[in-house]
């Protein structure tokens, strides 16, 4: 059986294995937790599932971790990569492992070696569209490694993949319940039913 291997951050990790606050009260609200697009594509589609999402890392992080399963993907495997905000980026914290730096979240908690404003500074500077070049640099790369690739973002519609971020959230399902803006069981089914189209066009394309 083919693999289905999904990269990307909390909108790809499995809710089970999410600990974060929003994602427990979502799973408890629910009375179990649902399957996120990853999952529901893999049964779709009668294959195997390595979904290697992580909620709260960045684009680095998503490469790193292709990079590591590179090995371990076939040829008739399907690689679906969320890529995140690019204004994201990753530390060597004080405990020597990454630590990931996020806008808008605390940045410094666990390292005294730089500073609070070096990354607010780094932050501004990642505003840039040079920083979603590189993306699509990596995207390049990664379609020449890998056949049956589809690159998509819920954050900024100028990688060369698809953007897709008006989907379902936990705040609208749940009627303000639990605030929080991932995507909800009706959106990652959402999410799954336009990846699943662009797997058959992508099939297709290749029949013809």
């Amino acid at each position: 059986m083919n693999t289905l291997w999904t990269f990307g951050d909390s909108m790809t990790e499995p809710f089970q294995n999410n600990n974060a606050h929003w994602s427990l009260e979502y799973c408890n609200y629910k009375g179990y937790c649902p399957k996120v697009y990853g999952e529901i594509l893999a049964d779709k589609l009668e294959m195997n599932l390595v979904n290697r999402g992580l909620g709260g890392i960045d684009n680095y992080t998503i490469l790193e971790k292709i990079c590591e399963s590179a090995d371990k993907i076939k040829e008739d495997d399907i690689v679906i990569v969320g890529w995140t905000s690019p204004i994201r980026f990753r530390i060597v914290n004080d405990h020597n492992v990454w630590m990931n730096i996020l806008p808008n979240y605390k940045r410094n908690e666990y390292t005294q070696s730089i500073s609070q404003s070096t990354t607010d500074e780094i932050i501004v500077n990642r505003d840039n569209s040079l920083y979603i070049k590189e993306i699509n640099n990596w995207i390049k790369l990664i379609n020449k490694s890998f056949l049956n690739t589809i690159h998509w973002t819920y954050v900024f519609n100028s990688i060369d993949g698809v953007y897709l971020p008006s989907f379902n959230r936990i705040i609208t399902e749940t009627n303000g319940l639990c605030n929080d803006t991932h995507y909800s069981e009706t959106g990652h089914l959402e999410l799954s039913n336009v990846l699943y189209e662009l797997i058959v066009s992508k099939k297709n394309k290749k029949i013809i």
